[in-house]
C-alpha cells in the first residue's frame, strides 16, 4: 500500500456553528502497537507497635475537643466531595434555553410553532446534558421581566416543556435583560460546571429591545459576569420571522457575544430544523470530532512504522510502535453514544466503533510484520496481510465521513 496523499486526508467541511478545522481524517499506511500494562497489587505493609495513653479531662473540655474534631471531619469530608466527587456527576453540556414569551409579535400560531419545535429539539439531546428555561418578556424596568422557569437538570425536558406550553405571551421583548440574566444563571452558588460545554440559546421572535437597546452595556455585563463566575459561555441565537431590522440588530448582538450569525427561520419547518442543528447536530458533530481526533496520531505514527520495516530500519519500527497508545477513548465513544437519538446519529457512532476495531486489526498487521521482519524471512505475505487491514480501515474512514458529510448537509442554511 502506497503513502497517504493529500487526498487522502478527509478535511470535514466547516460551519461557522462549529467553528473547527475540519475533521482530518488521515488514513493508514501503518497501524498501532496496542500495548497493555497490567497493573499489580500491592500486598506489603508497614507494621509496629500500638501504643495506649489516656488522658483525663473534664467533661465540658472533652465535648469541646470532640465538637472541633468532629467538625474538622465533616469540613474535610465536604471539601473532598466537593472537590473530588461532585464533578464527576457534572454534566457534559449545561444548555439554557432563553425564550421570547413576550407579547410582542405573539400570533398563537407563531408561538405554538416555537413551543413545539422546542419539544422536538429537547427529545432529541443528550443524555448527560443538564438543560434550563429561562423566559424573557414583561414590562421595563419590573421585576420578573425576565425569569428562570425551570433550573439546570438531567430529567427535566418535560418540564420544560410542560413550562413553555403553560405560558401566556404578554408584555415587551426584554430580550436584554433576559440575556444578561441567562448569563448570571450559569454562576449560581453551588451550580455545576459543565464537563465541556456552557451554552445558551436565544429563540426569540424579536431582535429589538423595546425596553433598552443599550447593546455596549448587555455586551460588557455578560463579560463581567462570565469572568466572575470563570466560565466560557458560547451563545447561540434563533430569530424567528423577523424583519430586517430585528435581523440586523439580532446579527449585532450575536457579534457582541462571540457566537456565530443568528439563524433566522421563516417557517415552522425552518424553525424545527434551526433549533434541532444548534441544540442536537452541532453537539454530535462536536463529539464525533473529539472521537476522531484520537485515530490521526497514532495513523500517523503507524505509517512512519511501516516505512522504517519497508527500509529495513526494524530499531525505529520497534521504538515507534512502543510508543503508539492503545486507542480507546471510553469516554469520548460514551459521549457520542449518549448523543446517538438519530439515526443519522446512531449510524455515525456504529461507524466509529467500527473505524476503532479495524484500526485495532491494522495494529495487529503491522506487529505480526514487524516480527516476519525481525526473523529475517521474506515477509510479502505479512504485509499484504496489513495492507488488506489498511484498506478495510480507509474504506471505514470514507464510510464515517460521507455520514459526517450528511449532518453537515443538515445545516438549516437560514442566516442572513
Amino acid at each position: 500500500m502506497g503513502q497517504p496523499e493529500d487526498g487522502d486526508r478527509h478535511d470535514g467541511d466547516r460551519h461557522d456553528g462549529d467553528r473547527h478545522d475540519g475533521d482530518r481524517h488521515n488514513t493508514v499506511t501503518a497501524t498501532t502497537v496496542e500495548t497493555v500494562v497490567q497493573a499489580g497489587t500491592i500486598r506489603g505493609g508497614v507494621t509496629g507497635r500500638l501504643y495506649r495513653f489516656t488522658v483525663e479531662m473534664p467533661p465540658v473540655v472533652r465535648r469541646t475537643v470532640v465538637a472541633a474534631l468532629v467538625a474538622t471531619l465533616f469540613a474535610g469530608g465536604a471539601h473532598a466531595v466537593v472537590t473530588l466527587v461532585l464533578p464527576q456527576f457534572a454534566p457534559i453540556y449545561k444548555t439554557e434555553f432563553l425564550v421570547d414569551l413576550s407579547g410582542a409579535g405573539a400570533a398563537p400560531e407563531d408561538f405554538a410553532a416555537s413551543v413545539e419545535s422546542l419539544g422536538k429539539a429537547l427529545g432529541n439531546s443528550g443524555d448527560d446534558d443538564a438543560v434550563a428555561l429561562r423566559g424573557f418578556g414583561g414590562e421595563c424596568g419590573a421585576e420578573g421581566n425576565t425569569t428562570q422557569l425551570v433550573d439546570f437538570g438531567k430529567d427535566n425536558r418535560d418540564e420544560i416543556g410542560n413550562a413553555v406550553r403553560a405560558a401566556s405571551p404578554s408584555g415587551r421583548a426584554t430580550l436584554l435583560r433576559g440575556v444578561v440574566e441567562a448569563t448570571a444563571d450559569f454562576s449560581e452558588p453551588f451550580s455545576q460546571d459543565a464537563k465541556q460545554v456552557n451554552r445558551i440559546i436565544v429563540v426569540t421572535r424579536n431582535g429589538v429591545d423595546a425596553c433598552d437597546d443599550d447593546r455596549g452595556f448587555v455586551e460588557e455585563e455578560m463579560r463581567d459576569r462570565v469572568a466572575a463566575a470563570g466560565l466560557a459561555i458560547e451563545f447561540r441565537f434563533v430569530g424567528y420571522q423577523l424583519d430586517d431590522d430585528h435581523r440586523d440588530n439580532l446579527a449585532r448582538l450575536a457579534t457582541g457575544a462571540d457566537a456565530p450569525e443568528p439563524l433566522l427561520p421563516d417557517s415552522p419547518d425552518e424553525l424545527r430544523a434551526a433549533l434541532e442543528w444548534v441544540t442536537n447536530v452541532e453537539p454530535v458533530l462536536r463529539s464525533a470530532r473529539q472521537v476522531i481526533d484520537v485515530f490521526d496520531p497514532t495513523v500517523a505514527d503507524l505509517n512512519e512504522a511501516v516505512r522504517a520495516i519497508v527500509d529495513g530500519r526494524l530499531d525505529v519500527a520497534d521504538r515507534t510502535i512502543d510508543d503508539v497508545a492503545p486507542i480507546t477513548a471510553d469516554a469520548e465513544f460514551e459521549n457520542l453514544r449518549s448523543r446517538a437519538r438519530t439515526p443519522a446519529a446512531v449510524d455515525l457512532h456504529a461507524k466509529t466503533v467500527q473505524l476503532r476495531d479495524r484500526q485495532g486489526r491494522v495494529i495487529e498487521a503491522a506487529r505480526q510484520l514487524l516480527d516476519a521482519a525481525r526473523s529475517g524471512t521474506p515477509f510479502g505475505e505479512r504485509f499484504e496481510a496489513f495492507q488488506r487491514a489498511a484498506e478495510d480501515y480507509n474504506a471505514q474512514v470514507d464510510a464515517v465521513n460521507e455520514v459526517l458529510a450528511a449532518l453537515r448537509a443538515t445545516s438549516p442554511g437560514v442566516t442572513r
